[in-house]
């Protein structure tokens, strides 16, 4: 699957003004003030917003773990992201990742689907479906992931296939370097991107 870096949506890890930790603090010495001044709502306000920003804090940590290959505690990390935020979008691709990396393949896929129907990171999760999809032996379903994922996003996905090893069991069949050939062919010539955060690498 797309490698993991310390990135959020494809860009890098944001700067101190615009951190999660910046603006959670900044929120939370807010809702101090505020209770000082006895404006208990507006104080709650902040607090709540505050949290916000602490799921993206889970995340960070969980993708961390992920790069150390501690799957079962970046797990953790990305479950309490999505109790905080149950929208956090990549706490819920990362916890996709995750179980791949622990051989949950169902439950990855279960989470890929849930993905692309509330229409998060679609081509991500369909190149995903296909690396779980490979894992357990199914080459048409992979194959047809490959393609949906491509017709979304053809230039990442002609350039993460060739790295992505959850593909090797196939990689020197006839059928896959075929696809890869047809893949090639209609990738969109655009200057290369950051690797996306939870694919799996």
């Amino acid at each position: 699957m797309f490698g993991t870096t310390l990135t959020e949506g494809g860009t890098e890890l944001p700067h101190e003004e615009t951190s999660p930790l910046y603006k959670a603090n900044t929120l939370v010495a807010a809702g101090v003030m505020l209770m000082q001044d006895k404006r208990f709502d507006k104080a709650f306000s902040c607090f709540d917003e505050a949290l916000g920003y602490t799921a993206d804090l889970w995340y960070f940590k969980g993708a961390a773990l992920h790069e150390m290959k501690k799957y079962k505690d970046a797990l953790k990390c990305y479950k309490t992201a999505l109790e905080l935020n149950p929208k956090h979008s990549g706490s819920r691709m990362g916890k996709g990742v995750a179980m791949h990396h622990m051989y949950q393949y169902r439950p990855a896929l279960a989470i890929y689907n849930a993905i692309i129907a509330d229409g998060g990171n679609v081509a991500l999760a369909w190149f995903n479906k296909a690396c779980a999809y490979c894992m357990m032996g199914k080459d048409v379903e992979t194959f047809d992931c490959l393609r949906k994922a491509h017709e979304l996003d053809s230039f990442k996905t002609s350039i993460h296939i060739d790295k992505e090893e959850s593909f090797d069991r196939i990689r020197d069949t006839v059928e896959f370097i075929k696809l890869v050939e047809e893949l090639r062919e209609h990738a969109e010539d655009v200057e290369p991107v950051k690797q996306d955060m939870n694919c799996i690498g």
